[in-house]
């Protein structure tokens, strides 16, 4: 069946997306909707009076940005072209999701604040958005041995069933996805350019087939490749994940810019790829504190989730967030996770149920029910019903 938008998405998207023949007419950025949003709720009207209300009434209204008003009504004069346009997205599969709708992750409003876009694109299942999962990122020219790290780590998060988030480029973001689908493990890409071309490469027909890739974008599916969007792609990729492996990268670009960006605004905890003979890059993130992590641990871990939950910097806190990567080994948390679980897992609850039920992040949610399972507390229940039931 296909998507019917809301008509707060419907408004965003003739607000905010570029026609092809919109020439020298600009779409609204990021700032000019939020602040439109405002002006309009300041001035006691609704979004979607946008588009019925006078042009002398908006050019009143948006009295100090009147080149707002006047670019919001030749905008809004695209109407059925943008319809059309998007109608072509909603055919082919392709999801458009406004920040208001149900399954927009509360993760990117939460962490990226102003910086959230009004509107993400995708193909695939968009209802596990807010999931999380293992970011795995690295430089395009990555060494052999940055790739061969990322294969292991990945083979590894397709072993424990840990979603990961990557992007296309080449090197060591490709060969994550590559092998994580190769494992038959679950994929959130994040792209950058031309998610109409991404959905149709044979590389992704059979994970697309099973459900196990979903593709995310918060760039129009028409948009082609820029600097500037791949560079801004990489928050968002830190943003939808729990925690974050740097591969491999150079003092320069935007492998160094995401990591840069996610240690300021501390979105989630992130660790740097370690070894005997690593690049400058590498090294100088450690020195700014990101946590080290060598092919020997990734191997050797008896448990990843549980690798990274005990080695993650414990003084890390997320601005505007409660911090809700504990140690997994604290009894005293885990005990009254167990009894509050005891009252709501009466009957089978998902995964993304319980985290969001607790406030905690999904892969800390996953260690404590697997520990919980061992020692006959819960059970999960597979088949029709898949998820988790606590053990009378």
């Amino acid at each position: 069946m296909m998507q019917s938008l809301s008509e707060h998405t419907s408004i965003t998207a003739l607000l905010c997306l570029r026609m092809p023949e919109d020439g020298p007419l600009k779409p609204l950025s990021q700032r000019e909707f939020r602040a439109l949003c405002h002006i309009m709720e300041s001035g006691g009207k609704l979004l979607s009076d946008i588009i019925t209300l006078p042009e002398a009434t908006l050019l009143a209204l948006f009295h100090k940005n009147v080149d707002i008003a006047r670019r919001v009504i030749a905008l809004r004069r695209r109407s059925a072209a943008i319809n059309e346009l998007i109608t072509s997205w909603l055919q082919r599969g392709i999801w458009i999701l406004g920040d208001q709708d149900q399954f927009f992750p509360r993760r990117l409003k939460h962490r990226l604040a102003t910086s959230c876009p009004p509107l993400l694109f995708g193909f695939g299942s968009c209802e596990g958005l807010d999931s999380g999962g293992l970011c795995i990122v690295g430089s395009r020219r990555s060494s052999p041995e940055a790739l061969i790290f990322s294969e292991k780590l990945a083979e590894r998060c397709a072993d424990e069933n840990i979603t990961v988030i990557s992007s296309d480029m080449r090197g060591v973001d490709r060969m994550a996805i590559q092998t994580v689908l190769a494992n038959q493990g679950q994929v959130k890409m994040v792209l950058s350019d031309r998610l109409e071309k991404a959905i149709e490469h044979p590389r992704y027909e059979s994970a697309i087939d099973n459900g196990r890739m979903t593709f995310i974008t918060p760039f129009a599916p028409n948009v082609g490749f820029s600097i500037g969007n791949a560079i801004r792609a990489n928050r968002y990729q830190y943003a939808l994940s729990d925690i974050t492996v740097v591969a491999e990268t150079r003092r320069t670009g935007g492998v160094w810019k995401g990591a840069e960006e996610n240690r300021k605004k501390k979105w989630v905890p992130a660790f740097v790829r370690h070894s005997d003979d690593i690049p400058p890059g590498n090294r100088a993130l450690m020195h700014l504190g990101l946590q080290p992590v060598s092919f020997e641990d990734i191997a050797d871990a008896e448990n990843l989730q549980r690798f990274f939950l005990d080695h993650q910097d414990h003084g890390f806190k997320r601005q505007g967030e409660q911090n809700n990567f504990v140690e997994i080994n604290n009894s005293s948390l885990f005990r009254l996770f167990m009894r509050q679980l005891k009252t709501f897992a009466v009957n089978i609850r998902t995964e993304a149920e319980i985290a969001e039920y607790f406030g905690l992040e999904q892969m800390q949610v996953q260690a404590w029910l697997r520990r919980g399972e061992a020692i006959g507390k819960v059970r999960k229940q597979k088949g029709r019903d898949t998820g988790w039931i606590f053990q009378k």
